[in-house]
């Protein structure tokens, strides 16, 4: 064999093992990419204890955004910036967006962005934005 032969002969050899490796990746994406999925698309409704839903329902005058990461919970209510979820001084409220938390993280995963909204049934709606 030439040494032009013994070049072409390696270069196929690497293309078919590269195109190989690569539908093989592609194939597993595919199926973590489908396993990823905890959750349904659509919103979760929460029940709450009756004092938590009667606080959340007196003090929420707008919904409230509760983000789940690895850094904690963070929440948002009405127009004041993104705090800590241990920083709120109201600890029914507290006690309140924890019941929230746990029962989204069961759905949603470790980490998560949420819009929660009181209803006038005493549940709360919680709706995944992330």
């Amino acid at each position: 064999m030439s040494g032009a032969q013994v070049v072409f002969v390696t270069s196929a050899i690497i293309i078919v093992v590269l195109l190989v490796a690569y539908f093989y990746g592609q194939r597993v994406k595919r199926r973590l990419d489908m396993a990823e999925t905890p959750h349904p698309g659509g919103p979760l409704t929460v029940t709450v204890s009756r004092d938590s839903a009667e606080h959340l329902a007196m003090t929420l005058r707008e919904p409230l955004i509760i983000k789940q990461g690895s850094d904690g919970t963070r929440v948002q209510i009405d127009n004041r910036p993104l705090v800590p979820l241990v920083i709120l001084t109201d600890q029914v409220a507290q006690r309140a967006i924890r019941e929230i938390v746990v029962a989204a993280g069961e759905r949603f995963g470790l980490t998560w962005t949420a819009v929660a909204t009181s209803l006038e049934d005493g549940t709360v709606s919680v709706q995944r934005l992330s």
